[in-house]
């Protein structure tokens, strides 16, 4: 078979020309959701957030955080799951074509935004999620490439980790590597295309409908059977204190001037809590990485214009999944009458928001999709797209400025009111969408993204753009 011009040249960064814009603009679009979501995490512990909403908020607060947690809550990390699997995808579709190599240049990509990730983390944030992408990333490459002494090693690193930090935590590791062995035989077989959708939305209802059957479960136990044993109201209470201590802790560190105290309590938050867990974020994430590969492969993405149907029923489903979350809200505020039930509500309410987190995320592509497709909203949509050329340099910074504003050792906002907090990263992300076009006029890259490219390829790409000759 005849190659293309492009055959076996090596891999390198996409070209302005090979982007695809809707995709760009979807990242610009998600940069707000997950800034929505991220700055309460700004002005309090991160342990003192639970799956509801916080009783403490009263009036257009409580208002603002209702809309937050119906509209944005969880839906705006599974869209940048969707568009990570897609550029998973994208990227192996290129190193197919040139018939370049393409997990080596991949692991390096992985890496350096596992480093990123712990740095960001450690620095600025314990909340960040560029760590949890990288390990998806990794149980994707050794589901679609690994071989079986990879899964040895992995299953080793996972052992290991235990062992040395004795912190059990690590074991769920092990969770996301059992799917990964699993679906490894049935992705890897002839049509791939549908297997990347068939096996993304198993896993996922996999999950969602074993969490709504586990919290039915408790919700509908007679009260002697959920009835807790003595030891297990005692470890229970010590867990609760551990918790209320990690969150005092934090607490005063975050509101610490001194930047050094506060970097300490983000390693150990990380190290000890966050790191371990990130397993179990990995379970929701793996079916979206999935989904989004189909995304491209289907052509659904790539071209959309001939896919207007699909996009346009999925417009038709956001009323029902944006109805059971708001459902789910009601559950969280209902008044336990029973131990089972006090358990259990909260499992419910949930996996109800988990059930309609992906059909909503799904959605908000659809609308997306469908504005750029008329011609009267393409060029208001269109600005959002240089932030997504710069999406990691525009998180990062996000990042940045929140821990400026609400830290102590920056100017002290800590406490917010929530409805302050949304008027605040409306302004933020409108200045990132100018500063990003303004950037984007004499750089081809974001800052971050020049260096991701040049540690992914192992050289650095032209920073400069080059002027167009039918401009200059």
């Amino acid at each position: 078979m005849p190659h293309s011009k492009d055959a076996n040249q090596s891999l390198g960064p996409v070209e302005r020309t090979e982007r695809i814009q809707r995709m760009d603009v979807l990242r610009g679009f998600a940069l707000l959701g997950i800034c929505l979501m991220n700055v309460e995490f700004f002005n309090g512990p991160t342990y003192k957030f639970n799956p509801g909403l916080s009783p403490d908020l009263t009036g257009i607060d409580r208002l603002a955080g209702w809309c937050v947690m119906v509209f944005v809550t969880g839906k705006f990390w599974l869209l940048f799951a969707l568009l990570f699997g897609m550029g998973f995808a994208l990227m192996l579709a290129r190193a197919r074509k040139r018939n370049a190599p393409f997990v080596r240049p991949y692991l390096r990509r992985t890496f350096a935004l596992a480093l990123f990730g712990i740095t960001h983390a450690i620095v600025l944030w314990n909340g960040d999620i560029l760590y949890g992408y990288a390990i998806i990333a990794l149980m994707l490459l050794l589901t679609l490439f690994g071989r079986p002494w990879h899964w040895f090693l992995a299953a080793a690193v996972v052992a290991a980790a235990c062992l040395v930090t004795n912190n059990m935590n690590w074991a769920g590791y092990a969770a996301p590597l059992c799917i990964a062995a699993i679906l490894a035989p049935y992705l890897r077989s002839p049509d791939k295309r549908w297997r990347f959708w068939r096996a993304g939305v198993a896993l996922y209802a996999v999950f969602a409908l074993g969490q709504l059957v586990s919290g039915l479960m408790l919700v509908t136990m007679p009260a002697h059977v959920t009835a807790q044993t003595t030891e297990q109201k005692t470890a229970e209470r010590k867990q609760h204190q551990r918790t209320a201590q990690f969150e005092h802790d934090e607490t005063i560190a975050f509101q610490s001037p001194s930047f050094q105290v506060g970097l300490a309590q983000r390693y150990t938050s990380f190290t000890e809590h966050h790191m371990p867990n990130y397993a179990w974020f990995s379970i929701l994430a793996i079916p979206m990485f999935l989904i989004g590969m189909w995304f491209i492969q289907s052509g659904l993405m790539v071209n959309a214009e001939n896919y207007r149907s699909f996009w346009r029923t999925w417009l038709w489903v956001f009323p029902f999944a944006l109805a059971l979350t708001a459902a789910s809200m009601w559950v969280s505020d209902w008044v336990p009458k029973g131990e089972g039930v006090a358990m259990g509500r909260p499992i419910v309410a949930a996996a109800m928001r988990t059930i309609a987190a992906p059909f909503m995320a799904l959605a908000y592509i659809a609308l997306v999709v469908r504005a750029l497709q008329c011609s009267r909203l393409r060029a208001v949509m269109n600005w959002m797209a240089p932030a997504g050329r710069m999406a990691l340099t525009n998180y990062l910074m996000q990042s940045l400025v929140c821990a400026f504003v609400f830290y102590g050792w920056g100017l002290q906002q800590w406490g917010m009111p929530r409805f302050q907090q949304i008027l605040f990263v409306c302004v933020l992300w409108l200045v990132q969408l100018g500063l990003s076009a303004a950037w984007l006029r004499y750089f081809k890259y974001g800052p971050m993204e020049w260096l991701w490219r040049w540690m992914t390829y192992g050289r650095a790409p032209t920073l400069r753009a080059t002027p167009d000759p039918q401009t200059a």
